[in-house]
């Protein structure tokens, strides 16, 4: 399910021909493997904090759930 509703957002940006991906692992990892049940995660529009709810949600997607309010 997850990667149907985020299947829009992207991850990647194409420039000059190439794809250009940061690195969130290191991110991602911190979230899923944080001991709290509850993670608020906020930013300015357009720093990524969909794209690493994505990343996230589809790396761990057998031991975490996510809930993304906007």
């Amino acid at each position: 399910m997850a990667e149907t509703i985020l299947f829009p957002i992207h991850n990647n940006i194409q420039f000059a021909g190439k794809q250009i991906k940061i690195d969130r692992s290191s991110l991602a990892t911190v979230l899923t493997n944080a001991p709290s049940k509850v993670i608020i995660l906020s930013g300015d529009g357009g720093s990524g904090k969909t794209a690493l709810i994505k990343e996230a949600g589809i790396t761990y997607a057998q031991s975490v759930s996510l809930l993304a309010v906007g």
